[in-house]
């Protein structure tokens, strides 16, 4: 009895101090979940605007003959696969791997940011283009020496499409592994003004708006999937700490009753020996 109740009490303070760690983990993410929201939250405003004069450029009566609204005889399409470089962030990790292998074939002309699923990616028979290559702590010119790369593959024919497989961030409960496809390009829709007078000519807009959109998609993805990372390992911790709570109040109860459980003992021992003295008197 007195060695369950030593081994409970070991289990409840090795879980304290795993509960301490999760705890401070979750305070930690919390507060990286928060900053990377504010960035996605000012991207969004640019991007809107951005979107706002592409929709205006597009929407007149022109037919644009250009490489980056054109499909082309390529067989590989460029993927760049935005992941972790850490773990302890739920099924963040594998979900968004499992969507890579359904979505993603092996010829196709891979990137991949994140150093926690590198060499999984690896082992599946995929090879990027790339060595292992961290995604934390990026920043826009970082992000755009890639989007570079891609259109540069993209206009040269070496690649049909310009794909980014990212955790779309839907809300602060939900995150959703998703492949957005950025050229080809297909602008939204058509503003009411539908004569648009380009100075210089359209395709010298063209030139410098769509590569300008590119590079802000593969931004805002990046900044999608850093602020879903956070925000599953958040949560992530944040249950883990609520069952070490749970887990500890079950085993403090066990503890208690063990213990009432020997005192009772010792004191049935105590008046059973005492009924065995007055007997033997």
């Amino acid at each position: 009895m007195a060695g369950n109740r030593a081994a409970i009490k070991q289990r409840i303070k090795s879980i304290n101090a795993t509960r301490k760690i999760t705890g401070a983990m979750n305070l930690i993410s919390n507060v990286k979940f928060q900053k990377e929201k504010t960035r996605l939250d000012n991207i969004a405003v640019y991007t809107g605007e951005l979107r706002k004069i592409a929709n205006e450029v597009f929407s007149g009566e022109q037919d644009f003959q250009h490489a980056f609204f054109q499909e082309n005889d390529a067989a590989s399409r460029y993927v760049i696969y935005i992941g972790s470089d850490l773990g302890l962030c739920g099924a963040y990790n594998a979900n968004l791997t499992k969507f890579l292998l359904e979505n993603v074939r092996k010829d196709d002309t891979l990137y991949v940011l994140g150093s926690n699923q590198y060499n999984a990616i690896v082992r599946e028979g995929y090879q990027p283009i790339n060595g292992l290559t961290p995604s934390d702590g990026l920043d826009y010119r970082d992000i755009e020496d890639i989007a570079e790369e891609a259109i540069g593959l993209f206009l040269s024919g070496k690649v049909n499409s310009i794909n980014i497989v990212y955790t779309r961030f839907v809300n602060t409960m939900t995150y959703e592994p998703y492949m957005l496809q950025v050229v080809p390009f297909v602008h939204e829709g058509a503003s009411e003004n539908r004569y648009v007078y380009l100075e210089p000519t359209p395709s010298e807009v063209i030139d410098k708006l769509v590569p300008l959109m590119i590079k802000d998609s593969f931004f805002t993805a990046y900044a999608e999937a850093k602020t879903s990372e956070q925000g599953s390992r958040r949560m992530a911790m944040e249950n883990a700490t609520d069952n070490a709570e749970e887990l500890v109040e079950k085993l403090t109860l066990e503890y208690n009753q063990a213990r009432q459980a020997a005192i009772t003992q010792e004191i049935t021992e105590i008046v059973g020996g005492a009924d065995a003295l007055k007997e033997g008197l």
